[in-house]
């Protein structure tokens, strides 16, 4: 499979890159050591999430 972009690390500004990119139109692979997006989830606050939903409309 080939993607447009690969984003390293699913914390606050992979998630946010990811969810642009992903917006516009790209294929982006997200790579995250963490082994569940729950516990990505629990890194970010509820500010941090927040300030994401902003920036994305």
């Amino acid at each position: 499979m080939k993607y447009d972009d690969i984003i390293i690390g699913g914390g606050l500004g992979g998630l946010v890159a990811t969810a642009f990119l992903s917006k516009a139109k790209r294929k982006v692979l997200l790579i995250e050591k963490m082994l569940t997006a729950e516990d990505v989830l629990l890194n970010i606050s509820a500010r941090d999430l927040n300030l994401i939903r902003l920036r994305i409309g």
